[in-house]
């Protein structure tokens, strides 16, 4: 069943000397949600690709939203198993390799494509058997094992900056197929939102801070909710909407916590967990500023459309974020570890020069073309296919 979360399909990139075959792409990604940033990212890469050169094609170990969103993109979702291999399971290990060999064979696939490493999968070592270039696309903290056949097999892995590319534990080990594409973002959908002020009870007149990430202390929500406590008494008119999901199952006593300290007077109900939503521009909409003080962070794509948005941001000088924020003119950032001082004192500047915080959103907005826009990632990512194929002997002509 089709969910409220399916993204809406991008503009599809087009190159004018498009050969009349396309090649066919398998994409596979263990996680079936849409509530993180790395289904979103799985789903702009599939969006931008030259539909005249590349056939994309998903393989699901199940169901769930992000199958769903990419069946509505006409894309064809293969449903069947994936294993790791190992040599404790000598039977099983082999007859997945066959079953994943004939599954390549009877696609056409010419490339393969992982979303995250993942372990000694059945379909990777059957794509090096049959010299089928694969791309690994990282969005977490990564470990280049030896003993993980991936890092031999891949073409490219590509991470989401530079410096997620960076911390990668033993990334020489795999630097000479180590590159950078940022995740793409449709920044015209982040200016068309509707307020949903109306709706939330809050007047026009009060200036809304929000903060869209998950529940979760990495994304240093806690200290968004400080800096709140600090702020809400001194300016009477600000209120804090916090959006997102509940962290995974088992961590949740942390985030319970905090939206029962929201309850406490010293906030005058005006520090709101309003969930999670699907309608990130018109939470965006909604808001004047926008803080999200991460503790770690490969990219930040909730930072890119709050200020696709114009809206002046306060994070952390913490993992790509400054590939984002990458001047004082078009943000502000605290430095790291970031603290409830830091995150307060950044905010109070925007609050109380509202025009310093507007400016410093428009310019953040004009910043955003070239480097995070979905065209310009889009030519990255059929660039990258194209020399793999073109490598392998695969590419059609």
């Amino acid at each position: 069943m089709t969910t409220g979360n399916v993204e809406p399909q991008a503009p599809v990139y087009r190159a004018p000397d498009a050969p009349a075959r396309a090649a066919r792409i398998l994409f596979y990604y263990s996680h079936l949600h849409l509530h993180t940033g790395s289904p979103r990212a799985l789903l702009s890469v599939m969006d931008g690709l030259d539909r005249a050169r590349f056939t994309p094609m998903f393989l699901a170990i199940g169901d769930g939203p992000l199958p769903d969103a990419i069946r509505e993109r006409n894309i064809d979702v293969i449903s069947g198993p994936l294993l790791a291999m190992s040599p404790r399971y000598p039977i099983a290990s082999i007859a997945g390799l066959f079953r994943q060999l004939r599954l390549l064979d009877s696609l056409g696939i010419d490339l393969v494509h992982i979303h995250e490493v993942g372990w000694n999968y059945d379909l990777v070592v059957a794509a090096a058997i049959r010299r089928i270039p694969v791309v690994l696309h990282l969005h977490n903290p990564a470990i280049v094992h030896r003993n993980n056949l991936h890092w031999r097999i891949a073409g490219k892995a590509v991470f989401v900056s530079r410096a997620h590319l960076e911390s990668a534990t033993n990334i020489d080990r795999a630097r000479d197929k180590a590159t950078v594409i940022y995740n793409a973002v449709e920044l015209d959908r982040f200016t068309s939102g509707t307020s949903l002020r109306a709706s939330l009870g809050i007047r026009d007149d009060q200036y809304v801070v929000g903060c869209v990430a998950q529940i979760a202390k990495r994304k240093g929500v806690d200290l968004v909710v400080e800096a709140a406590a600090r702020l809400i008494p001194k300016y009477p008119d600000v209120v804090f909407l916090v959006v997102g999901p509940n962290p995974p199952l088992g961590t949740q006593e942390w985030s319970d916590a905090l939206r029962a300290r929201a309850e406490e007077p010293v906030f005058d109900g005006r520090l709101r967990f309003i969930g999670e939503r699907a309608d990130i521009p018109n939470v965006l909409a909604t808001c004047d500023a926008f803080c999200m003080p991460s503790r770690a962070e490969p990219l930040g794509i909730a930072i890119i459309e709050a200020m696709a948005a114009g809206l002046p941001v306060v994070a952390s000088r913490v993992g790509g974020i400054p590939e984002i924020v990458n001047s004082d003119d078009i943000g502000l950032l605290v430095d790291a570890p970031p603290t409830a001082d830091a995150v307060t004192a950044a905010l109070d500047r925007i609050l109380s020069s509202p025009d310093r915080g507007r400016a410093l959103g428009r310019r953040g907005a004009d910043s955003l073309r070239g480097r995070f826009d979905a065209t310009s990632v889009a030519a990255r990512w059929n660039e990258l296919y194209s020399g793999l194929l073109r490598a392998a002997g695969r590419l059609p002509r």
